[in-house]
């Protein structure tokens, strides 16, 4: 008996180390990659030196910290108390996938990177876990303009006959600051909850403007004026059952249908690249549209195709300079870099991860985050940011704990 309690102890102890080794991890990680779109790297790489010891920590810890991530991982499962065979079978799937990408192409590390983050979350409060994220990427955005107007990192302007000024507020493209206004609009959301109020619906329509009027971003501008409206539905819908003393139901029909947005967009977005043809008016109005997205993704697919472990591709963007790149080639829509970059099994996977999501925000009528999910996707067709940590950490909720008590012991509440 005293043995046993003796290996619960053991257990405990490690259950709660892991932990604070893991959110150590996840901050080290989110704070390397948010400063990665910003002109921070891009002035001061901290990766360009010669000392090998160094070289070798900064990539133990941030570039390839599989091993830790790994170690961890291991000890959040050993030690857990709670289990769920559909969240091991995917957790095994997901790492199994990201092992044989990385194997294929080891200059794409961030997948087996991601996917460790994701499954190492088991357990973890995903209320800390979001309040952790907003907190770092509040903190290091003002870092960035605070550095601007000291002059250690430059502001980029694009300024390009028929078009807007584009200002990228320090960040390396203009649509890159845009996607994280809308990203971290939808993590305060989150974190406000009930609590959110229509005067908070109304400025995430004047950022929308904002980001229009300064950015030309015409994606994450739809998307916020989008959520904007989506924000005073729910707020009037919740106001409404709290009048009559009831708790708010969504339509079962509306919930459903949310659940299932991850793949309608992806679907839609392969399909138009798919079949693209320029002798089609309406989409070769859709493509001018989306400033040449399809003809780029149909491009793409002719010259590399869709593989089980997807293709290295070299891509030629825009960021960090102030005139357009002479032979661009970029696959923007995030189902699309999954699919050609990654592999049709790696983007198969995620898609379950954004299904068990949503549905586990059904289940729990989470209807924040089952919106949030939702306009994420829809965001996700036209730019890449939608399984990058630095945007969008709502993934982990497919193994973060997410109860909202704070009492818990090995991985169970009290």
């Amino acid at each position: 008996m005293k043995i046993r309690n003796v290996i619960w102890k053991i257990k405990h102890i490690l259950y709660e180390v892991s932990e604070v080794l893991y959110l150590v991890m996840f901050s080290l990680i989110l704070s390397y990659r948010f400063l990665g779109t910003t002109q921070f790297f891009e002035e001061w790489n901290i990766l360009n030196t010669e000392n090998k010891i160094v070289l070798e920590l900064l990539s133990f810890f941030f570039v390839k910290p599989f091993a830790l991530l790994g170690i961890i991982t291991v000890l959040r499962y050993l030690c857990s108390k709670t289990y769920n065979i559909k969240q091991y079978l995917v957790a095994a799937s997901l790492v199994f996938a990201a092992v044989l990408v990385f194997q294929r192409h080891d200059s794409m590390p961030y997948a087996l990177t991601l996917i460790l983050l994701l499954i190492g979350a088991k357990d973890i409060s995903f209320q800390k876990l979001m309040r952790l994220y907003f907190s770092i990427v509040i903190f290091w955005s003002i870092i960035t303009m605070v550095a601007a107007q000291l002059g250690i990192i430059t502001n980029l302007v694009w300024n390009v006959e028929g078009r807007n000024i584009r200002i990228s507020f320090r960040f390396i493209y203009p649509t890159d600051f845009a996607a994280h206004i809308f990203f971290m609009v939808l993590c305060y959301w989150y974190i406000r909850g009930e609590r959110f109020h229509c005067i908070e619906a109304g400025i995430t329509a004047v950022l929308g403007g904002f980001v229009y009027l300064f950015c030309e971003a015409r994606c994450s501008t739809l998307m916020l004026l989008l959520l904007s409206l989506v924000m005073f539905y729910s707020q009037f819908r919740h106001i409404r059952s709290k009048k009559r003393n009831m708790e708010y139901q969504m339509c079962s029909v509306l919930s459903s249908l949310l659940v299932f947005v991850p793949l309608m967009c992806s679907a839609f977005i392969h399909f138009f690249s798919m079949f693209f043809t320029a002798g089609v008016k309406y989409m070769q109005g859709f493509n001018k549209l989306i400033s040449g997205r399809l003809s780029l993704a149909k491009k793409a697919i002719d010259i590399f195709g869709f593989q089980l472990w997807g293709s290295d591709i070299p891509m030629v963007g825009n960021g960090s300079k102030e005139t357009y790149a002479s032979k661009y080639f970029y696959v923007d829509s995030t189902y699309l870099q999954l699919s050609l970059l990654y592999g049709v099994v790696f983007l198969t996977l995620i898609l379950i991860v954004f299904l068990l999501v949503g549905e586990q925000a059904r289940k729990r009528k989470d209807w924040i985050l089952l919106w949030i999910i939702a306009l994420a996707s829809v965001h996700g067709v036209i730019e890449q940011h939608l399984v990058e940590l630095e945007y969008f950490p709502f993934l982990f909720a497919a193994f973060a704990d997410m109860s909202r008590s704070k009492k818990k012991r090995h991985g169970k509440k009290k």
